[in-house]
């Protein structure tokens, strides 16, 4: 009785059961093997895309935001400077 495989003539394999085989591999083995191998291929690259889509996307949506806080404090600065302005007309005024 065999319990392990292994090689005689570098042909033949004996495996668990006892069985001689000649094939070292079916060919349902190698195409899953294969198969399996390129689904996963094609999962980590649709994966890769997906995530670089998803990062542009967040990317675009900063740019806007950030956009959006400049202008807001560009308009708050302006209207600091105005104010400012109107405080010393109205010193000036109330010193003259």
């Amino acid at each position: 009785m065999v319990t392990s495989r292994f090689y005689s003539n570098s042909k033949l394999i004996i495996d668990f059961m006892g069985r001689e085989d000649k094939n070292i591999m079916d060919w349902t083995q190698a195409l899953t093997i294969f198969g399996g191998n390129i689904a996963l291929f094609l999962w980590a690259v649709r994966q890769s895309r997906t995530d670089f889509l998803h990062m542009d996307k967040k990317l675009e949506e900063n740019r806007r935001e950030t956009y959006q806080l400049i202008k807001a404090i560009q308009e708050e600065i302006k209207d600091f400077h105005n104010r400012i302005c109107r405080i010393e007309e109205r010193n000036k005024n109330i010193t003259n």
